[in-house]
């Protein structure tokens, strides 16, 4: 059904309209569930908002309360991320190599501010701590161990932008029934580990100087 019909169904049975915005997005949030569409609540909800609009109705805060415990609900992912980091210690000739891993729990949160803006000015973020998998040394002069890590800063990541199928245009009847997202740019800062070496088996080592001996690991 084209927005259109909609505005015109809604016109001439606008008592209705509540028990379909209550209708419709709760069997979008049963999709979500089932398939993963998470963006067919906020196209639900923008073209519902379109139509009170183009009605002259306001969109209720329960509507607004609704669609965001829905989204609260259904909006959660985990985004792996594993990196390998080469760093050189001063000028020993040790090399340390390290294999980070992190499992970002994302969630869609509630924008600031009031009404509408909270759905509109909403973010997609999550925090998680570094894993350290491997860690490693090359040096012709030792061979080392190391301790276990410190969090120093933790992994963050957050939506950046999102494209759709086709823009949005103010002007058009179908204004807000803008397809499928079709790419998405994530914001990462990959946190930073802190490792201390345990062992040393080169006793030549020891003249040099001991900050050496701390290592701060950043995927």
């Amino acid at each position: 059904m084209s927005l259109v019909s909609v505005v015109i169904a809604c016109y001439n049975h606008g008592r209705f309209l509540p028990t379909a915005v209550e209708n419709c997005l709760r069997e979008d949030y049963q999709r979500c569930v089932a398939s993963g569409d998470f963006f067919v609540l906020y196209r639900r909800m923008l073209t519902f908002y379109r139509v009170t609009q183009l009605i002259g109705q306001e969109f209720e805060p329960a509507w607004i309360t609704l669609v965001s415990g829905y989204l609260q609900r259904c909006g959660r992912w985990e985004l792996e991320v594993a990196t390998r980091s080469r760093s050189e210690v001063g000028e020993s000739g040790l090399v340390i190599t390290a294999n980070l891993r992190r499992t970002v729990k994302l969630a869609w949160k509630q924008g600031d501010g009031q009404g509408m803006d909270t759905l509109f000015l909403a973010k997609i973020t999550g925090t998680a701590e570094p894993t350290l998998e491997q860690v490693n040394s090359t040096s012709g002069d030792c061979t080392l161990s190391f301790g276990p890590p410190s969090l120093e800063t933790p992994a963050e990541a957050s939506l950046r932008k999102l494209e759709w199928e086709y823009p949005d245009d103010p002007g058009t009847p179908d204004w807000a029934a803008s397809g499928y997202p079709t790419a998405l740019e994530i914001a990462l800062h990959p946190g930073t580990l802190r490792t201390t070496i345990a062992e040393l088996r080169d006793e030549a080592f020891f003249i040099r100087p001991i900050e050496k001996l701390l290592h701060s690991v950043t995927g």
